[in-house]
């Protein structure tokens, strides 16, 4: 816990390196923090790494983009919500949708199961978001199914 501050940089300045080996690494290594601080990081280091783990999923080798796919899905955990409202969940889940249109089915299938997590955060953010990009997808089979969690998770709340 007290290494983190001084870790999280350290590993954010290894994810913008040419070895893909390396990004991977960084972003294994990442998940595996962030899955021991759940709700611990703050706003700052939220608004600092969003944006180069995202660019993650825009590698070209698809092992750093499952990686970087495994380190957001905790990295939700490790702040709470409200840090991640507004742009940032909006910018992530948008980015998220997009790559959920890649021709690789493991990735739409991996990045089904992220925005679901991102669900946790901003329910009517995320349904926002997807409602747009279905009509620009290749196919809305993922975003139905997104959409058909969402509706559920919603009536289970409901229930609550």
């Amino acid at each position: 816990c007290s290494v983190a501050p001084r870790l999280l940089p350290l590993l954010k300045s290894n994810l913008d390196d040419n070895d893909a080996s390396t990004i991977q690494i960084v972003c294994l290594s990442l998940a595996m923090i962030f899955d021991n601080l759940p709700g611990m990081l703050g706003v700052e280091p939220v608004n600092h790494l969003y944006p180069d783990l995202i660019k993650c999923l825009d590698d070209s080798n698809d092992n750093v983009r499952f990686a970087a796919i495994k380190a957001l899905k905790s990295f939700f955990i490790a702040a709470s919500p409200c840090h991640f409202k507004g742009t940032v969940i909006n910018y992530m889940s948008e980015q998220i949708l997009i790559h959920m249109d890649d021709p690789n089915e493991k990735l739409q299938y991996a990045c089904l199961d992220l925005l679901k997590a991102a669900l946790k955060i901003d329910h009517g953010a995320v349904v926002k978001q997807v409602e747009v990009a279905r009509v620009s997808h290749r196919s809305d089979f993922f975003c139905c199914e997104l959409l058909q969690h969402a509706s559920e998770v919603e009536r289970l709340q409901d229930f609550a």
